[in-house]
């Protein structure tokens, strides 16, 4: 296979980043239906304390906080939005592999709610930091998180685990379905080459091995 090493600027990079995008506007366009809907009840219970009914003190309060929780996730949403946004920036950059599989369970959180599938990274026992191409590696993530999801086995939750050496960096996705078929894709395997790494699937695995030096730079 011909490596296409401009492939994080080609038409299927920018079906991911559609996909992502119409994804957190979904999720935002929620937020926003149900901060209408309790500025609604909120109204409501103005309306009848201004035609005399007692004021319901506590139930005001708790609308006000449920307002304030949505506007609270609002914020987040942008900001992961907006960190992904800024991951085309540059071709490559040196990234923590842990903030941004947190990053893709953030973005992703709705189609994963949708299955009423789970997902969590474990801390890895160190920090780590590898020079890669960034977007890239999100679309992979991503791509893989939402295979496992797809795949779920019956405890309905994907755990994701790293470890790393000093010239390679393991990314497991766990709580697999055995008896699916295997994750593999043209699209999947050129941004393998790309990235220099492989994927596997183990019993209840999709195992994921990047040949890289982690303490590269860019100026290499």
């Amino acid at each position: 296979m011909i490596v296409n090493t401009d492939w994080n600027l080609s038409t299927e990079s920018l079906k991911f980043f559609g996909k992502v995008t119409a994804t957190v506007a979904h999720e935002l366009n929620n937020t926003i239906g149900i901060i209408n809907e309790n500025a609604g009840l909120m109204e409501d219970l103005g309306l009848m304390a201004k035609q005399g009914h007692p004021a319901d003190i506590d139930k005001w309060i708790s609308i006000c906080k449920k307002i304030s929780e949505q506007v609270k996730n609002s914020h987040e949403t942008i900001s992961s939005l907006n960190r992904f946004a800024h991951c085309t920036d540059e071709e490559k950059k040196t990234v923590n592999p842990e903030i941004l599989l947190n990053l893709v369970l953030n973005l992703l959180k709705r189609p994963l709610a949708q299955i009423e599938v789970s997902a969590e990274v474990l801390p890895a026992e160190e920090p780590i930091e590898i020079y890669i191409r960034h977007f890239l590696f999100l679309k992979l993530m991503g791509e893989c998180l939402l295979y496992a999801a797809d795949n779920a086995d019956q405890n309905k939750k994907i755990i994701i685990s790293i470890n790393s050496d000093a010239k390679r960096l393991g990314i497991k996705f766990s709580g697999v379905n055995k008896t699916k078929s295997n994750f593999h894709s043209n699209t999947i395997e050129e941004v393998l080459k790309i990235l220099d790494a492989k994927i596997t699937q183990e019993e209840g695995k999709i195992c994921l091995l990047f040949f890289l030096d982690k303490h590269d730079s860019e100026n290499n």
